[in-house]
């Protein structure tokens, strides 16, 4: 699996939409959008980030979802991609959170994980060569951090 890290906003996002300064607001929906050929059948579960050298952080956002998606992320349930952009269109930040993707076979590791680390930069986890490269031409500063 290769990872990449994200520390923009993107090349087509418009920054006069974004709430503030801060570099990473309204990103998660246009991630999403970049990768969608790719989702199809795609179920997503959304947890907590639990990975080495981070401290535990339960799934954290702000906006008007972000009751529902904090609750999916506790209980860990599968939903859509549709439920899932949905709610991210009612959200304004994630600062903690892991986006999970599993294709038909549910049963499998995810296919592709995407994580909001403290609202600094995206990390998106994946051995789709496809899913790397379009971040790779849609982000100013990327970081592969391995593959």
């Amino acid at each position: 699996m290769a990872t990449i890290r994200i520390f923009d906003i993107g090349r087509n996002t418009d920054v006069s939409d974004l709430h503030d300064d801060r570099r990473l607001y309204g990103v998660e929906t246009e991630l999403f959008l970049l990768l969608v050929s790719g989702f199809g059948q795609t179920q997503w579960m959304l947890g907590p980030v639990r990975e080495d050298g981070w401290p535990d952080q339960e799934f954290d956002a702000y906006g008007p979802s972000s009751g529902e998606l904090e609750e999916l992320a506790y209980i860990g349930e599968f939903i859509s991609f549709e439920h899932l952009m949905a709610l991210l269109k009612n959200v304004s930040q994630i600062i903690w959170g892991e986006f999970r993707g599993f294709k038909a076979d549910i049963t499998s590791e995810p296919w592709v994980t995407i994580r909001s680390v403290d609202s600094t930069y995206y990390e998106v986890v994946s051995d789709d060569a496809g899913v790397i490269e379009a971040i790779k031409t849609n982000y100013f500063l990327t970081k592969m951090m391995d593959g």
